[in-house]
């Protein structure tokens, strides 16, 4: 079995398990509320949100296909075969972390812990700019496993404390416009890629830096 079809193999499976477990869930019965459009949404919410949410557009342009990360390994001697090993690492590292991450998070504040996953973002494209061996690149997924736990768990966690009458609108204006903004990141690096592939993890290090500082200068209100 080639690498790829090993690849699809390892993703059907909990996909189908996931539709498995869907199947036995009932919804719940709740009253229909009246739909907001995205403008007057957006007028609603505080300016502490929108403070994140633009923090949050900045490092999304950062924010580039995994598969760029896959091809730097690869260049640095990762054979194919071994694409299935480092997608494990990153992902056991992202699942390791999660738990102690969410109990700092608690202790710390959200704000200091989600800046510490865009210096750590950045931190990780310097370290791709440079890496010329196996251990620099397996050192560097792990420490994009830690990053991935942080963005995934904690800004949802951030934007609930932030909007919590306003939880489901603040979650789905966010996760659209940083949607929205993930596909021309990726555009952008590709470019980026065929000039110099060390562009590609520059240019994700500035956006990074510039998100973080953005993000410092928010005072609560």
């Amino acid at each position: 079995m080639s690498t790829f079809k090993l690849l699809f193999v390892i993703a059907l499976v909990p996909a189908i398990l996931a539709v498995l477990v869907l199947l036995f869930i009932r919804e719940a019965h709740v009253r229909p509320q009246k739909r907001e459009n995205i403008f007057s949404a957006y007028k609603s919410l505080s300016k502490d949100y929108k403070h994140y949410l633009f923090s949050a557009a900045i490092f999304s342009l950062a924010y580039f296909s995994f598969g760029f990360l896959l091809l730097k390994a690869y260049m640095v001697g990762f054979q194919m075969k071994d694409v299935v090993l480092l997608y494990a690492l990153f992902n056991v590292a992202s699942v390791l972390v999660a738990a102690p991450i969410g109990k700092l998070g608690d202790y710390i504040g959200r704000k200091s812990i989600i800046t510490t996953s865009f210096i750590l973002y950045l931190l990780m494209s310097i370290g791709f700019i440079f890496a010329s061996t196996k251990l620099h690149v397996i050192l560097l997924f792990i420490l994009f496993g830690v990053f991935y736990s942080i963005d995934e768990g904690q800004s949802k966690a951030f934007i609930s404390d932030l909007e919590r009458k306003k939880k489901g609108t603040a979650m789905g204006l966010y996760n659209f416009i940083t949607g929205i903004i993930y596909l021309p990141a990726s555009l952008i690096a590709g470019y980026l890629w065929t000039l110099n592939p060390g562009y590609a993890f520059i240019f994700a290090a500035m956006l990074s830096l510039l998100a973080a500082v953005f993000f410092l200068f928010w005072k609560r209100e």
